[in-house]
């Protein structure tokens, strides 16, 4: 079953910016819905697909997902960061808007969180494993 949800109701901490969050370069806890199991996102893992959204060219099965989304919230978030469930290999999608700021650094907020509880998915190396790809 494919849904989506506002990050708050999955996630530990939806902000960061590099230059507060810097020094602890903290990780943020993502709570499955279908098997509760807890898997880690970093602010590295946001780093690496800040303004980027061609994840969603790259592969079908998460550009379908992405789908589950209303349009008008299609358009939220300029940075899409793929990850599995730790527990259940389920695909997430998490929209986020990634800025630069000359007194917080890169800042980044979540949008939403689309996904497909309960249905396995390969992470991009082929393997269930969970976390950001």
């Amino acid at each position: 079953m494919s849904g989506w949800a506002a990050p708050r109701t999955r996630f530990s901490k939806t902000s960061f910016n590099a230059k507060h969050d810097w020094s602890q370069y903290p990780t943020t806890s993502y709570t499955c819905p279908s098997c509760h199991a807890n898997s880690e996102l970093a602010l590295r893992d946001l780093d690496k697909y800040a303004h980027s959204r061609a994840v969603l060219d790259e592969r079908e099965d998460l550009a379908q997902l992405f789908q589950v989304l209303p349009e008008v919230m299609r358009s939220w978030g300029n940075s899409i960061l793929p990850m599995w469930c730790a527990g259940c290999a389920s695909p997430v999608l998490i929209l986020y808007d990634a800025t630069e700021s000359h007194i917080l650094g890169r800042c980044y907020w979540l949008s939403w969180v689309v996904e497909a509880a309960g249905v396995q998915g390969a992470t991009q190396s082929g393997s269930n494993s969970g976390g950001a790809a």
